[in-house]
């Protein structure tokens, strides 16, 4: 039996390998890409950004820091260990969904290493115009 979780990134991986290269690597040697090249890789859809408790409301304004994202959904009893996130106690159920377009710099995309998925880095983080849903989280169930 498979998930919807794995059936969903197995579907993306597919979907991304016809055009790109995903890489295996460490995120120095991930390409760098514009929003606009990532949003049209990914099939004009969004990146997903998955929050901690203590994180929700932390980034309405947008961030300068270091943020990992995917564009596959995943529940909030799998995605912790389909995306191999730090902090094991602490439940994702609440995510931003972020049009990159209006994110400058992306570098990958690569396989989360000891999980499975794919992931986007954003390294400097991303403005507020890049918040969907009217700047504020949506709730992961």
């Amino acid at each position: 039996m498979v998930s919807c979780s794995r059936m969903a990134t197995s579907l993306d991986l597919e979907m991304l390998q016809w055009n790109i290269h995903i890489a295996k690597t460490p995120i120095a040697n991930l390409p760098k890409k514009s929003g606009v090249e990532v949003y049209e890789e990914i099939g004009h859809r969004q990146l997903i950004r998955f929050l901690t408790p203590d994180q929700n409301g932390a980034f309405r304004k947008g961030s300068g820091e270091k943020h990992f994202t995917t564009p596959t959904p995943y529940p909030a009893d799998e995605v912790i260990e389909i995306l191999h996130l730090p902090g094991i106690d602490k439940p994702r159920l609440w995510a931003l969904i972020l049009d990159p377009r209006k994110i400058p710099t992306i570098l990958g995309p690569r396989l989360v290493r000891w999980g499975f998925a794919v992931e986007y880095v954003l390294p400097d983080g991303f403005p507020q115009e890049a918040l969907i849903e009217s700047l504020w989280e949506v709730r992961v169930s």
